[in-house]
């Protein structure tokens, strides 16, 4: 939860990323990807935290706790980068099950990718992320692929989270989308900067496709997609990239909206509840 303007905003942050990989011997890579905050954080409880734990991956699940308390986000959606967070995206958020929704990846052009995809269901991740340039794809080029991963997360009724911006142009992916009624997409980032417009194009020609705002400074773009009757404010979600990006900058976004209080409510929370039907958790941060 956080605060502005002496009112109580409760924070569902679909866009965060984690790793197993956090540890002392990588700590200059790790300041030059994540917040400072972050790591003083971190760097600072790590003897605490250690003592309290029984392994490395409980310690570094403690962590992402830590941060989420940091920056007041009750709910954080946690999405791999790269494959190897999976299995650890999975556990945490069998061991936060109150504060934490695991997603998934499939590469689509994965020779295994049946298999993996199984491997996700099974897990029972909420949603995938798709990223073009890790899992080496294009809409245009390998949309057989695509599409096939599509559809099974649309029958499984799972998200799909794609990053966007960079490696390929979303107006590629919308042919694709719209014979999938029933599936829920997030733009991730819609379109970081360069591609906003194509984003918000996409959210109105697609009813199930939402915005999420992170690391998009075209914040006059979304003012007006929010009066855009064809998407409105039931179809923003708040996202940070935690923890590259500090979330109390990405929430001031949406907190500056000349909009309501109850349509902010629904940006940095309710929207979130309402797609992936699960609800906040009254009391759920640590003291």
């Amino acid at each position: 939860m956080i605060e502005f303007r002496d009112i109580q905003y409760d924070v569902f942050d679909v866009h965060t990323h984690w790793s197993n990989l956090v540890c002392k011997i990588l700590k200059g890579p790790l300041e030059m990807a994540a917040l400072p905050q972050v790591l003083d954080l971190v760097f600072s409880n790590w003897a605490a935290v250690q003592g309290r734990t029984r392994n490395r991956r409980e310690r570094n699940m403690e962590f992402f706790r830590m941060v989420l308390d940091q920056f007041g986000i009750d709910r954080a959606i946690l999405l791999p980068v790269f494959g190897f967070d999976v299995e650890f995206n999975i556990e945490i958020g069998r061991h936060f099950p109150g504060r934490v929704t695991s997603f998934g990846m499939v590469p689509p052009r994965a020779r295994d990718v049946e298999h993996r995809f199984e491997r996700m269901r099974e897990a029972g991740v909420k949603g995938l992320k798709l990223h073009a340039n890790y899992h080496k794809f294009s809409p245009r080029l390998h949309a057989a692929e695509l599409s096939r991963l599509l559809g099974w997360c649309s029958d499984e009724s799972m998200v799909v989270l794609f990053h966007s911006g960079s490696h390929y142009e979303i107006r590629d992916l919308v042919p694709l989308l719209k014979p999938l009624d029933d599936l829920r997409v997030i733009i991730g980032h819609s379109g970081l900067g360069n591609q906003v417009d194509q984003a918000v194009a996409a959210a109105k020609t697609l009813p199930n496709a939402y915005l999420e705002v992170s690391s998009q400074p075209y914040s006059y773009m979304f003012e007006r997609a929010l009066k855009d009757p064809d998407i409105g404010v039931e179809r923003f979600l708040f996202g940070s990239d935690l923890p590259g990006i500090h979330p109390l900058v990405e929430a001031m976004k949406v907190l500056q909206f000349p909009i309501s209080e109850a349509d902010k409510r629904l940006i940095l929370a309710g929207n979130a509840v309402r797609l992936l039907g699960i609800h906040i958790e009254e009391n759920n941060q640590s003291t």
